[in-house]
């Protein structure tokens, strides 16, 4: 997620609020995954949400980099979207893809690739 520090730099705001601000892109999938998860099964369309989860990651950072103006709660709830829709899409596509037998490979790859994009900022750092 964006860093509390640069949302208390970018507005003035005091920690406890950019702490929350900054939390906002964590707190959407806890809460929305599930919903996600049944639109697509109901409906399908899982390409068209997948692109609109990229749109909404590239205009979130567009307008917190570019657009000092628009709120930073704005910023964030675009970027929740990506949080909320990329994951549950990617994970259940993993069955669709891969034979039975491999349903065990293929999430274990998914784990795996998961923490270690999530642990990538220690591993550089």
């Amino acid at each position: 997620g964006i860093s509390t520090d640069y949302i208390q730099a970018r507005t003035g705001m005091s920690i406890q609020s950019a702490a929350l601000i900054s939390s906002l892109d964590s707190v959407g999938p806890i809460f929305l995954s599930s919903l996600v998860s049944w639109t697509v099964s109901r409906y399908g369309n899982r390409l068209w949400l997948i692109a609109f989860s990229g749109m909404a990651s590239v205009l979130g950072f567009v307008v917190l980099l570019f657009f000092p103006d628009i709120p930073i709660v704005v910023c964030m709830l675009l970027l929740s979207l990506n949080n909320i829709i990329s994951p549950t899409l990617l994970r259940s596509s993993i069955p669709m893809m891969l034979h039975p037998d491999m349903y065990g490979v293929g999430f274990g790859m998914y784990a795996g690739m998961t923490g270690l994009g999530g642990n990538a900022n220690i591993l550089i750092g």
